[in-house]
């Protein structure tokens, strides 16, 4: 069952359907001890063995990066009235759901209004084919609102936020990973 009041992510009340990964590496040398002989290195017989990353991992990984980067990317699009910020969606996201986001920006922009606070993101994956991944959210807007852009500006009421289940369907489009589609339920499905 789909949302039946548009939240800022909808479109005229039609719904539509990066990895970021960080490297810390520590090293420290110390000066050897000149009271001690120096003790000859250990010798290993045995080869190396360099762990084979699993593919299916870094899809889901890349997957859900993609889908989280998505998100985050469309609620900072929304914290201005400048059609600029829209351009950074499309790292993370193409056909429909691009297209979804980048009709809720407008219609932001329309009726003067940005985007105040967060979501919380618990994406799953539910399923995985070569280049495809399905994800399963119980996404919380209850932290999130819209509220008109200029100080002082006429109240705005929006609908209240709250979990909602978001399914979405992510692909690797040339090496990419992006969101495709994506389709929010109504609050308190999940």
């Amino acid at each position: 069952m789909r949302a039946e009041t548009p939240r800022w992510w909808e479109a005229g009340g039609r719904t539509t359907s990066a990895l970021i990964a960080g490297l810390l590496v520590l090293s420290g040398c110390g000066a050897p001890r000149r009271d001690r002989s120096p003790e000859p290195p250990a010798v290993s017989l045995a080869p190396a063995a360099t762990p084979t990353p699993d593919p299916s991992t870094s899809a889901v990984t890349a997957a859900l990066a993609a889908y989280r980067s998505m998100w985050t990317s469309y609620i900072e699009a929304g914290r201005t009235t400048d059609p600029q910020d829209d351009a950074v969606i499309g790292r993370y996201a193409d056909g429909d759901a691009l297209a979804a986001l980048q009709a809720g920006l407008d219609v932001n922009r329309r009726d003067g209004v940005i985007v105040k606070g967060d979501v919380t993101m618990s994406p799953k994956t539910t399923a995985m084919t070569p280049g495809k991944v399905e994800v399963l959210d119980c996404l919380d807007t209850s932290a999130s609102t819209r509220v008109k852009a200029t100080p002082g500006g006429a109240p705005f009421t929006d609908s209240p936020g709250g979990k909602r289940r978001v399914t979405a369907s992510v692909r690797d489009l040339a090496g990419t990973w992006k969101v495709i589609s994506f389709v929010p339920y109504e609050v308190g499905s999940c």
